[in-house]
Protein backbone atom coordinates (compact mmCIF):
# COMPACT_ATOMS: atom_id res chain seq x y z
CA UNK A 1 0.00 0.00 0.00
CA UNK A 2 1.31 3.34 -1.47
CA UNK A 3 -0.32 6.49 0.18
CA UNK A 4 0.08 9.86 -2.01
CA UNK A 5 1.27 12.14 0.62
CA UNK A 6 2.09 15.92 -0.52
CA UNK A 7 4.83 17.19 -0.22
CA UNK A 8 4.97 20.76 1.70
CA UNK A 9 6.61 24.24 1.64
CA UNK A 10 7.05 24.30 5.43
CA UNK A 11 7.09 22.61 8.94
CA UNK A 12 7.14 23.94 12.46
CA UNK A 13 7.03 21.68 15.29
CA UNK A 14 7.01 22.87 19.15
CA UNK A 15 7.79 21.01 21.92
CA UNK A 16 4.81 21.53 24.57
CA UNK A 17 5.59 18.63 26.59
CA UNK A 18 9.35 16.49 27.51
CA UNK A 19 11.04 15.56 29.95
CA UNK A 20 13.63 18.02 30.17
CA UNK A 21 13.77 22.02 30.29
CA UNK A 22 16.93 23.81 29.84
CA UNK A 23 16.86 27.45 29.46
CA UNK A 24 19.71 28.73 27.78
CA UNK A 25 20.39 26.08 25.42
CA UNK A 26 22.00 27.24 21.96
CA UNK A 27 19.28 27.38 19.01
CA UNK A 28 20.46 26.65 15.28
CA UNK A 29 20.27 28.89 12.76
CA UNK A 30 16.84 29.14 11.66
CA UNK A 31 15.97 25.84 12.10
CA UNK A 32 16.17 25.02 16.10
CA UNK A 33 14.26 28.34 17.64
CA UNK A 34 14.92 28.29 22.03
CA UNK A 35 12.32 30.07 24.22
CA UNK A 36 14.48 32.15 26.00
CA UNK A 37 13.88 35.25 23.97
CA UNK A 38 10.68 36.75 22.75
CA UNK A 39 9.60 40.53 21.52
CA UNK A 40 13.10 41.61 23.37
CA UNK A 41 11.58 40.05 26.92
CA UNK A 42 12.91 36.99 28.93
CA UNK A 43 10.07 34.05 28.84
CA UNK A 44 8.96 32.63 31.47
CA UNK A 45 10.27 29.23 32.62
CA UNK A 46 8.86 26.22 30.94
CA UNK A 47 7.96 23.03 33.13
CA UNK A 48 9.18 19.32 32.37
CA UNK A 49 7.96 16.27 32.85
CA UNK A 50 7.45 12.56 32.29
CA UNK A 51 4.94 13.05 28.99
CA UNK A 52 5.16 14.23 25.46
CA UNK A 53 3.26 16.72 23.52
CA UNK A 54 4.16 18.87 20.04
CA UNK A 55 2.20 21.09 18.74
CA UNK A 56 2.53 21.07 14.90
CA UNK A 57 2.21 23.56 12.21
CA UNK A 58 1.75 22.16 8.48
CA UNK A 59 2.25 25.63 5.64
CA UNK A 60 1.32 24.39 2.23
CA UNK A 61 -0.29 26.30 -0.43
CA UNK A 62 -1.40 29.48 2.00
CA UNK A 63 -3.18 27.00 4.33
CA UNK A 64 -2.10 25.81 7.64
CA UNK A 65 -2.55 22.59 8.96
CA UNK A 66 -1.99 22.66 12.64
CA UNK A 67 -1.98 19.46 14.99
CA UNK A 68 -1.73 18.46 18.30
CA UNK A 69 0.28 15.14 19.10
CA UNK A 70 -0.80 14.01 22.69
CA UNK A 71 -1.16 15.85 25.69
CA UNK A 72 1.44 15.19 28.49
CA UNK A 73 1.56 13.16 31.85
CA UNK A 74 -0.56 15.93 33.68
CA UNK A 75 -3.08 18.94 32.90
CA UNK A 76 0.06 21.02 35.59
CA UNK A 77 2.87 20.92 33.13
CA UNK A 78 0.87 20.63 29.59
CA UNK A 79 -1.56 23.63 30.83
CA UNK A 80 0.85 26.07 32.25
CA UNK A 81 3.08 25.55 28.86
CA UNK A 82 0.36 25.63 26.64
CA UNK A 83 -0.54 29.79 29.00
CA UNK A 84 2.94 30.52 28.13
CA UNK A 85 3.89 29.62 24.74
CA UNK A 86 2.84 31.92 21.67
CA UNK A 87 1.04 29.17 19.82
CA UNK A 88 -1.97 29.30 18.04
CA UNK A 89 -3.95 26.33 20.05
CA UNK A 90 -7.58 27.66 19.29
CA UNK A 91 -6.47 27.10 16.01
CA UNK A 92 -6.10 23.23 16.09
CA UNK A 93 -7.77 21.23 13.60
CA UNK A 94 -7.06 18.03 14.97
CA UNK A 95 -5.79 15.94 18.14
CA UNK A 96 -3.72 12.82 17.40
CA UNK A 97 -2.93 10.54 20.57
CA UNK A 98 0.15 8.51 19.31
CA UNK A 99 -0.87 5.43 22.21
CA UNK A 100 -3.05 5.11 24.91
CA UNK A 101 -0.70 5.53 27.70
CA UNK A 102 -1.31 7.96 30.19
CA UNK A 103 1.87 10.08 29.91
CA UNK A 104 0.80 11.18 26.73
CA UNK A 105 -2.80 11.60 26.98
CA UNK A 106 -2.78 13.34 30.67
CA UNK A 107 -4.52 16.81 29.96
CA UNK A 108 -6.51 15.70 27.09
CA UNK A 109 -10.00 16.50 28.86
CA UNK A 110 -9.01 19.73 30.22
CA UNK A 111 -7.44 20.97 26.75
CA UNK A 112 -10.74 20.47 24.87
CA UNK A 113 -13.02 21.05 28.59
CA UNK A 114 -11.12 24.79 28.54
CA UNK A 115 -11.53 25.16 24.98
CA UNK A 116 -7.69 25.76 24.92
CA UNK A 117 -7.74 23.28 21.49
CA UNK A 118 -11.44 23.61 19.76
CA UNK A 119 -14.30 21.10 20.61
CA UNK A 120 -14.93 20.45 17.07
CA UNK A 121 -11.31 19.27 16.22
CA UNK A 122 -11.67 15.64 16.04
CA UNK A 123 -9.51 13.09 18.40
CA UNK A 124 -7.90 10.53 16.26
CA UNK A 125 -6.34 7.61 18.03
CA UNK A 126 -6.73 3.60 17.19
CA UNK A 127 -9.03 1.47 18.49
CA UNK A 128 -6.88 -0.05 21.05
CA UNK A 129 -6.25 3.17 22.96
CA UNK A 130 -9.20 2.79 25.07
CA UNK A 131 -8.29 -0.53 26.58
CA UNK A 132 -6.71 -1.02 29.67
CA UNK A 133 -3.25 -1.25 30.19
CA UNK A 134 -0.91 -1.95 33.30
CA UNK A 135 2.08 -3.67 34.42
CA UNK A 136 1.89 -7.33 35.88
CA UNK A 137 2.26 -8.62 38.89
CA UNK A 138 1.90 -11.86 40.17
CA UNK A 139 -1.20 -13.07 37.71
CA UNK A 140 -2.26 -9.19 38.47
CA UNK A 141 -2.66 -6.36 36.28
CA UNK A 142 -1.87 -3.18 38.48
CA UNK A 143 -3.39 -0.72 36.16
CA UNK A 144 -2.26 2.61 34.63
CA UNK A 145 -5.17 5.58 34.09
CA UNK A 146 -7.12 4.28 31.67
CA UNK A 147 -8.73 6.67 28.08
CA UNK A 148 -12.18 7.54 28.97
CA UNK A 149 -14.38 7.40 25.77
CA UNK A 150 -17.76 8.32 27.60
CA UNK A 151 -16.05 11.38 29.27
CA UNK A 152 -14.85 12.75 25.36
CA UNK A 153 -17.91 11.42 24.18
CA UNK A 154 -20.13 13.81 26.42
CA UNK A 155 -18.27 16.68 25.65
CA UNK A 156 -19.13 16.74 21.91
CA UNK A 157 -15.64 15.59 21.17
CA UNK A 158 -15.58 13.45 17.39
CA UNK A 159 -13.66 10.29 18.04
CA UNK A 160 -11.69 8.95 14.96
CA UNK A 161 -10.93 5.44 15.40
CA UNK A 162 -8.43 4.28 12.70
CA UNK A 163 -6.08 1.05 12.72
CA UNK A 164 -4.57 1.79 9.56
CA UNK A 165 -3.23 4.75 7.74
CA UNK A 166 -4.78 8.08 7.83
CA UNK A 167 -4.22 11.21 5.11
CA UNK A 168 -5.11 14.40 7.05
CA UNK A 169 -5.80 16.89 4.20
CA UNK A 170 -3.09 15.08 1.38
CA UNK A 171 -0.47 16.85 3.82
CA UNK A 172 -0.10 14.50 6.94
CA UNK A 173 0.18 10.82 7.28
CA UNK A 174 -0.41 8.94 10.61
CA UNK A 175 0.62 5.64 10.21
CA UNK A 176 -1.51 3.70 12.20
CA UNK A 177 -0.29 0.22 13.20
CA UNK A 178 3.54 -0.30 12.49
CA UNK A 179 4.75 -3.77 11.07
CA UNK A 180 7.67 -5.29 13.77
CA UNK A 181 10.17 -6.27 11.24
CA UNK A 182 13.77 -5.82 12.90
CA UNK A 183 15.12 -8.09 15.15
CA UNK A 184 16.26 -5.30 17.64
CA UNK A 185 13.17 -3.76 18.35
CA UNK A 186 11.21 -5.69 21.69
CA UNK A 187 8.52 -3.48 21.99
CA UNK A 188 6.70 -3.41 25.68
CA UNK A 189 7.05 -6.04 27.31
CA UNK A 190 7.00 -5.49 30.89
CA UNK A 191 3.50 -3.91 29.38
CA UNK A 192 -0.53 -6.01 29.72
CA UNK A 193 -3.67 -5.13 28.81
CA UNK A 194 -7.11 -6.76 29.44
CA UNK A 195 -8.91 -7.13 26.57
CA UNK A 196 -12.19 -8.95 26.93
CA UNK A 197 -11.62 -9.76 30.30
CA UNK A 198 -8.43 -11.42 29.55
CA UNK A 199 -4.92 -10.16 30.78
CA UNK A 200 -2.06 -10.74 28.19
CA UNK A 201 1.13 -9.20 27.03
CA UNK A 202 0.52 -5.69 25.27
CA UNK A 203 1.42 -5.80 21.68
CA UNK A 204 0.83 -2.10 22.14
CA UNK A 205 -0.93 -2.14 18.51
CA UNK A 206 -2.15 1.74 18.64
CA UNK A 207 1.61 2.94 18.47
CA UNK A 208 1.35 4.84 15.37
CA UNK A 209 3.58 8.16 14.56
CA UNK A 210 3.30 11.16 12.03
CA UNK A 211 4.80 12.04 8.84
CA UNK A 212 5.29 14.62 6.75
CA UNK A 213 7.16 15.31 3.44
CA UNK A 214 8.87 18.06 3.43
CA UNK A 215 9.72 19.89 -0.67
CA UNK A 216 12.70 19.31 -1.82
CA UNK A 217 14.40 17.39 1.84
CA UNK A 218 12.02 14.81 2.45
CA UNK A 219 10.52 12.95 5.14
CA UNK A 220 9.93 14.13 8.90
CA UNK A 221 8.68 11.06 10.79
CA UNK A 222 7.53 11.97 13.99
CA UNK A 223 6.96 9.57 16.91
CA UNK A 224 5.57 9.54 20.56
CA UNK A 225 7.12 6.81 22.23
CA UNK A 226 8.07 4.48 19.55
CA UNK A 227 6.79 1.27 21.31
CA UNK A 228 6.95 -0.54 17.72
CA UNK A 229 10.35 0.76 17.35
CA UNK A 230 11.53 3.79 15.86
CA UNK A 231 13.58 1.95 13.36
CA UNK A 232 10.14 -0.10 12.33
CA UNK A 233 8.40 3.45 11.96
CA UNK A 234 10.65 4.87 10.06
CA UNK A 235 11.08 2.32 7.61
CA UNK A 236 7.24 2.02 7.34
CA UNK A 237 7.09 5.86 6.40
CA UNK A 238 9.10 5.14 4.01
CA UNK A 239 7.12 2.35 2.64
CA UNK A 240 3.86 3.60 3.09
CA UNK A 241 5.02 7.24 1.03
CA UNK A 242 7.26 5.71 -1.40
CA UNK A 243 9.82 8.25 -0.46
CA UNK A 244 13.51 6.97 0.83
CA UNK A 245 15.09 10.04 1.73
CA UNK A 246 14.48 11.35 5.45
CA UNK A 247 15.32 14.88 6.76
CA UNK A 248 14.21 14.61 9.95
CA UNK A 249 13.14 12.23 13.08
CA UNK A 250 11.56 13.82 16.20
CA UNK A 251 9.97 12.17 18.99
CA UNK A 252 10.40 9.31 21.79
CA UNK A 253 12.52 6.23 20.73
CA UNK A 254 12.07 3.62 23.64
CA UNK A 255 15.60 3.47 25.15
CA UNK A 256 15.78 4.13 28.38
CA UNK A 257 16.38 1.73 31.32
CA UNK A 258 18.44 -2.10 31.65
CA UNK A 259 15.66 -3.67 29.50
CA UNK A 260 16.42 -1.44 26.43
CA UNK A 261 20.15 -0.73 26.71
CA UNK A 262 21.53 -3.83 24.93
CA UNK A 263 19.92 -2.76 21.71
CA UNK A 264 20.71 1.04 21.99
CA UNK A 265 23.69 0.41 19.18
CA UNK A 266 21.89 -1.53 17.04
CA UNK A 267 19.45 1.20 16.87
CA UNK A 268 21.99 3.69 16.17
CA UNK A 269 23.71 1.65 13.56
CA UNK A 270 20.34 1.73 11.49
CA UNK A 271 19.78 5.62 12.25
CA UNK A 272 23.08 6.11 11.00
CA UNK A 273 22.28 4.14 7.37
CA UNK A 274 18.85 6.20 7.00
CA UNK A 275 21.22 9.13 7.86
CA UNK A 276 18.78 11.98 8.58
CA UNK A 277 19.58 15.74 8.55
CA UNK A 278 17.84 16.20 12.01
CA UNK A 279 17.52 13.69 14.78
CA UNK A 280 15.76 15.12 17.53
CA UNK A 281 15.34 11.95 20.40
CA UNK A 282 12.91 12.70 23.35
CA UNK A 283 10.74 11.86 25.98
CA UNK A 284 11.32 8.03 26.90
CA UNK A 285 14.85 7.71 24.62
CA UNK A 286 16.69 7.59 27.91
CA UNK A 287 20.32 9.36 28.34
CA UNK A 288 22.51 6.64 27.49
CA UNK A 289 20.89 6.42 24.46
CA UNK A 290 20.45 10.10 23.69
CA UNK A 291 24.53 10.31 24.49
CA UNK A 292 25.20 7.81 21.82
CA UNK A 293 23.27 9.29 19.19
CA UNK A 294 25.20 12.86 20.58
CA UNK A 295 28.14 11.23 19.89
CA UNK A 296 27.98 8.82 17.19
CA UNK A 297 25.35 11.32 14.65
CA UNK A 298 26.52 14.84 16.04
CA UNK A 299 25.58 16.91 12.97
CA UNK A 300 22.23 15.74 12.93
CA UNK A 301 21.72 15.41 16.44
CA UNK A 302 19.56 18.17 18.49
CA UNK A 303 18.99 18.08 22.54
CA UNK A 304 15.26 18.90 22.88
CA UNK A 305 13.98 21.25 25.53
CA UNK A 306 10.15 22.16 26.84
CA UNK A 307 9.57 25.29 24.17
CA UNK A 308 11.66 24.27 21.41
CA UNK A 309 10.42 24.94 18.00
CA UNK A 310 11.96 22.88 14.71
CA UNK A 311 11.50 24.83 11.91
CA UNK A 312 12.10 22.88 8.64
Amino acid sequence: MEVKLKPIKKLEVTTVIDNYADLILQGREDTVRRPLFREGKVNAPLLAEHGLSLFIQIHHEGRTLRVLLDTGLTETGTLYNMAHLDLPLDKTDYLVLSHGHFDHFGALYQVYERNIVPRGAPFLCHPWAFHQRGVKRENQLFPFPRLDRKRLEDMGVKIMEEAGPTLLEEVLLVTGEIPRKTDFEIGFPMGYVEINGQIQQDALLDDQALVVHVEGKGLVVISGCGHSGIINTVNYARELTGTEEVYGVIGGFHLSGPVYEPYIQKTVDAMKAINPKLLVPTHCTGFEAEMAFAQQMPQAFVLNAVGTTFVI
